[in-house]
């Protein structure tokens, strides 16, 4: 299990790859605040912040509507749904997966467990 401090490096500010950003500034992750109580996710945010996102560390990232949710999709069947815990911010259950989105210039930050490769760390 990578420690808080390699989970906090490996964390990314991504690019949305079909806004066609080239490259994507680096900036420090936080480790991510405990989830808040949920509230239904709209759909015109789940639109907005649905498509595919390449992340800091290289790894990309699909953000996925199904059965009126946003789900992240780290690849080989690692679907995890979000739902809105704050005004620009969604979370796994339990947290462990936040996305923050910073209004429609395309930009999200995310934090998520990691394995040493940057992948979504077993049992998220």
């Amino acid at each position: 299990m990578p420690s808080l401090a390699s989970i906090a490096a490996l964390a990314a500010l991504s690019c949305p790859l079909l806004a066609g950003a080239a490259t994507c500034p680096q900036r420090a992750a936080m480790p991510a605040a405990p989830a808040k109580a949920a509230t239904a996710t709209s759909p015109q945010l789940i639109e907005e912040l649905e498509g595919v996102y390449r992340l800091s560390n290289g790894r990309r990232l699909d953000l996925v509507e199904q059965d009126d949710r946003l789900w992240a999709d780290f690849g080989k069947s690692k679907l995890v749904p979000l739902e809105q815990v704050a005004p620009d911010r969604l979370a796994s259950p339990g947290g462990a997966v936040t996305v923050e989105y910073r209004g429609r210039n395309g930009r999200i930050v995310v934090h998520y467990p990691a394995d040493e490769d940057g992948r979504l760390a077993p049992g998220c």
